[in-house]
């Protein structure tokens, strides 16, 4: 072997070793730098939700009282839940029956109408048959829409009603049956 072949070994195997060392530095530089934009990403994908959920916890208190007065006005407006539904349909019967009654007409039929217990477990219904004019029926529509807990009307059938012979203002009888519901609302 030749002497210039010689020395030269020395410096190929320093060089190689700084050559794989480099590659392995690079490498390891190469990977945390991907790690670092995944990183990157994955916060840039996180903040959102993390200032969403920051806002929700500094607004707290004001949620939970928008949630009590929600609850306040739900149970104002509704049945309660935990109230018996025969009693219930019964009080709501009998406040109708007045409101028709002191409105001006004359309550012919009232019934608590018997509800599907899996599907209007929230529902009391009840159908109210008047008679009287226009203008008593529109005191009675005026007042179930002032009354508490709120009615609805879920269907409203006018016809003439009977006339009697020789009483004028009997053609201005109507007959109205009104089916009405108020809901229970589960407030806890």
């Amino acid at each position: 072997m030749s002497r210039a072949m010689v020395l030269a070994r020395p410096a190929v195997a320093v060089g190689l070793t700084a050559v794989v060392a480099g590659c392995a530095l690079a490498a390891a530089l190469v990977s945390m730098y991907s790690s670092f934009l995944a990183a990157r990403d994955e916060l840039d994908h996180i903040e959102p939700r993390y200032a969403r959920l920051a806002g929700m916890l500094h607004s707290e208190k004001a949620l939970s009282n928008e949630l009590d007065q929600l609850r306040e006005r739900g149970r104002k407006l509704s049945i309660p839940a935990d109230a018996d539904a025969d009693a219930a349909g019964a009080q709501l019967q009998q406040s109708l029956r007045r409101l028709a009654e002191e409105s001006g007409n004359t309550v012919s039929v009232s019934q608590v109408l018997p509800r599907d217990t899996a599907k209007d477990a929230l529902r009391l219904a009840v159908m109210l048959r008047v008679e009287g004019s226009l203008e008593t029926l529109m005191r009675l529509l005026a007042a179930i829409e002032r009354e508490t807990p709120v009615v609805f009307v879920e269907s409203l059938s006018i016809s003439r009603g009977r006339q009697r012979t020789g009483d004028p203002t009997s053609l201005q009888n109507l007959t109205t049956q009104i089916n009405l519901a108020a809901h229970r609302l589960p407030i806890q």
